[in-house]
């Protein structure tokens, strides 16, 4: 057995950090021949920063499109439950039943699925948070694979907050059901 003896071929130096100074040795490191290239941790670590805040732009486009989509899909769902179930909601306001009642009588359906696709979203989401940070992950820098509690609390209240401006939006619509044509109408 013959143990291969290891050549260096890097040095690591430790000085005070100074800009300019850090030119300065970067040039005379340079005017060596044994020196290929020189890099320094601060420059490493500023154009870290700075490709950190253009991924922070990213992740608010991508946070406001995920939001409008929430919006629209609720939106949409809600408005195509109530537009299925006119005559039952005629016939509900018929009896005496209040505006205010008539909207609880669809919210609390919709509270209940918006709490099931909460907790089903939290779950799916960090499966493909992981996957998403496995695929994008690079042999000289890694992203911090922790999630913070408040994240999945943030996405719940958001959740909840289109939830019920959706259901205020219906809440108008619902007042406005013209209860004598809905009841007639044949289907």
């Amino acid at each position: 057995e013959v143990a291969e003896v290891s050549a260096y071929n890097a040095h690591l130096l430790s000085y005070d950090q100074d800009q300019a100074w850090e030119d300065e040795l970067a040039e005379a490191l340079m005017r060596e021949e044994q020196v290929i290239t020189t890099s320094f941790i601060g420059s490493m670590t500023d154009a870290f920063g700075d490709s950190m805040a253009s991924l922070n732009i990213v992740v608010v486009v991508l946070i406001f499109a995920a939001a409008g989509l929430a919006f629209v899909v609720l939106y949409n769902l809600t408005n195509i439950n109530v537009s299925e179930r006119i005559r039952e909601l005629s016939t509900i306001k018929v009896l005496g039943f209040y505006d205010n009642e008539v909207t609880m009588y669809i919210y609390r359906e919709n509270l209940v699925l918006t709490m099931m696709g909460i907790i089903a979203g939290s779950i799916f989401g960090r499966l493909l948070f992981t996957f998403v940070l496995d695929t994008v992950s690079m042999d000289n820098m890694m992203f911090n694979p922790s999630l913070h509690w408040t994240s999945y609390l943030y996405a719940g209240l958001l959740t909840l907050f289109f939830s019920t401006l959706v259901m205020w939006m219906m809440h108008h619509k619902l007042k406005r059901i013209d209860m004598i044509e809905a009841l007639k109408s044949n289907e």
